[in-house]
This record gives C-alpha cells, sequence and structure tokens, in this order.
C-alpha cells in the first residue's frame, strides 16, 4: 500500500475507533503501524504471546529477548548525524 493511502486509512480507522468506541485486532510486522494505531499491544513469538502492555511498555521497555530483537529492528532517527 502507498505510504500516502495507508496513513489516510490508519486515520480513518483510528477516527472511526475513537467516535464509535471500536476495537481492532491488527496483525503486522510494521512497528510503525503498531505505534500510531494501538494502545495496547502483543508480541508473538512462534505462535506464543510473549509479551503484553501499552504501547510505551513494550516499545520502551521490552522484557522477553524476541521483544526486544524486533523492536531493535526500529529504524532510529539522529537530527544530529
Amino acid at each position: 500500500m502507498d505510504i500516502s493511502v495507508q496513513a489516510q486509512t490508519l486515520n480513518l480507522l483510528k477516527n472511526l475507533q475513537l467516535r464509535f468506541y471500536l476495537s481492532f485486532i491488527f496483525i503486522t510486522n510494521d512497528l510503525s503501524v503498531v505505534q500510531h494505531i494501538a494502545d495496547k499491544i502483543v508480541v508473538m513469538f512462534l505462535g506464543k504471546f510473549v509479551e503484553e502492555g501499552t504501547i510505551d511498555e513494550v516499545f520502551n521497555n521490552p522484557s522477553h529477548p524476541y521483544a526486544r530483537a524486533l523492536l531493535s529492528t526500529r529504524p532510529t532517527f539522529d537530527p544530529n548525524s
């Protein structure tokens, strides 16, 4: 999906979620989508839940080795480089 179409779709889903108190289940490996749309996250490894929590909890302090490895693949932006 084109990035601008993806952003529009995610914004629409977020607005519908807030307006109608909806819940969604997303299964994705796109961490930017997860960070934008989710309140809570569950990390699966080999078909089992290995970590769950709020976005801040899991993204900032992952406890399971697989969650740490997964989150370490996120691109980082350093404005000083």
